[in-house]
């Protein structure tokens, strides 16, 4: 494994350039393999999708030839479409650079900073080391007679790093390890079961660890109708809150989710969703969001696609009760192809955020983006920009306000770029 590869930037520039130029995964003087991308299973599986395809013939792989790969093997793929799989490689393959290949491969791991939560309390990967291993098994219908494709997937992570004695951290002689267990099976045709356990201790000393339970349901209600439904339970006792009269309480988590999704006719697509999402609780910091969002995609013809939704949120927080407030958000998105080279996307969302209290000032948020793109050839494109693109996370991120999402600075931009790229 090469140990630098170790962020998303990474991941998305170096699989970009192997969907541009295949022939990179057997470089010898950069040699790659899964498990330099084994940290999520979506880019283990992207990664695996290319090799495979690369091994095959292709020269260059699009996208499509990867939906198309994928969708032969009904757990990534579902794993693929739930990470909107093609969007993602869509993004990257635009954004990626050949000439900055090099870069992104050699990248010095102390040159990265991340949120120290999500890398075991550390805050760069300087001197890191990961051990993984995994263990997954197809026990089709020989445990239970009912439940079809069973299969099971045990894993476990360790991570440590080098020691400076010129730059102690509290990380120094303890390792952060995480062990997950996945289980997935059908019931029938239009039932899928999973199930998803992890424990995660940070490399700190006594450390108890966080540890969480997901289960999801997934239902073909009808021949066009689709429902999914989700409760996800989470603590972590090393993440304490002291009340006034010197009580304790662990950080707890719980969410439930339930959508319904459906093909009213070849060129309508509608979801609607809600979700209650509880922090900190039972304690006295609890604060409760429920979310209802409403989407529907209207083909407008072969080439051009308008998507339409509403979102509702009400957002109560017990221990500061000003940031309680009621948020109401709409967006719209066009998306045209005008040739197989030529192509645009405008995107606008609004969305008011009003204070419980009735003393805080309501928030007016809006952001207006828009885009053409050219690609002249294979290694060169023109793009045209107008704004600030919604973010990666959500396409709801102007709703975001510190009730109990990040608050995230979006906002229409008045701002023109033009880009120019190719490769020689």
């Amino acid at each position: 494994m090469y140990e630098a590869l170790t962020d998303k930037r990474a991941y998305a520039n170096t699989l970009g350039c192997l969907m541009k130029d295949p022939t990179l995964v057997e470089d010898i003087d950069r040699p790659l393999d899964r498990e330099d991308f084994n940290t999520e299973i979506f880019y283990d599986l992207l990664f695996v999708a290319i090799y495979n395809l690369s091994m095959q013939g292709c020269k260059t792989i699009d996208e499509f030839a990867i939906d198309s790969y994928l969708s032969g093997f009904k757990d990534q793929y579902r794993i693929f479409q739930e990470n909107r799989g093609l969007e993602y490689l869509n993004n990257i393959k635009e954004y990626c650079s050949l000439e900055n290949y090099d870069y992104y491969y050699h990248r010095d791991p102390s040159d990265l900073r991340v949120d120290s939560k999500d890398n075991y309390g550390r805050s760069d990967f300087e001197g890191e080391k990961l051990t993984r291993f995994a263990l997954n098994y197809d026990f089709g219908n020989k445990i239970l007679a009912f439940a079809n494709n069973l299969s099971v997937e045990a894993a476990y992570l360790s991570k440590t790093w080098e020691t400076d004695p010129n730059k102690e951290k509290d990380t120094d002689g303890h390792s952060g390890r995480k062990f997950t267990f996945h289980l997935v099976s059908d019931f029938n045709d239009n039932t899928t079961f999973k199930y998803d356990y992890q424990k995660k201790l940070d490399a700190f000393a006594e450390e108890q660890g966080a540890h969480s339970n997901n289960v999801e349901l997934s239902l073909k209600v009808a021949k066009n109708i689709n429902a999914k439904g989700k409760i996800y339970v989470m603590s972590d006792p090393d993440d304490i809150f002291t009340d006034d009269a010197g009580k304790t309480y662990d950080y707890a988590e719980r969410v439930g989710y339930f959508e319904m999704s459906s093909d009213i006719n070849p060129r309508v697509f509608v979801k609607g969703s809600v979700e209650h999402q509880v922090e900190n609780a039972n304690s006295p910091k609890e604060s409760t969001r429920v979310d209802y969002i409403g989407e529907v995609t209207y083909n407008l013809t072969p080439t051009t696609t308008l998507i339409g939704g509403i979102q509702h949120v009400d957002f109560e927080n017990n221990f500061t009760k000003s940031n309680s407030n009621i948020a109401n958000a709409i967006l719209a998105e066009l998306k045209k192809n005008f040739t197989n080279k030529f192509r645009g996307r405008a995107f606008y969302s609004r969305a008011i955020i009003d204070f419980k209290d009735s003393l805080t000032d309501s928030v007016d948020r809006e952001n207006l983006y828009g885009e053409l793109i050219y690609n002249v050839s294979k290694d060169a494109s023109v793009r045209f920009k107008f704004g600030y693109d919604y973010p990666d996370e959500s396409r709801w991120a102007v709703s975001d306000y510190d009730n109990g999402r990040d608050k995230i600075d979006i906002h229409t931009q008045k701002m023109f770029i033009f880009e120019a790229r190719s490769n020689f």
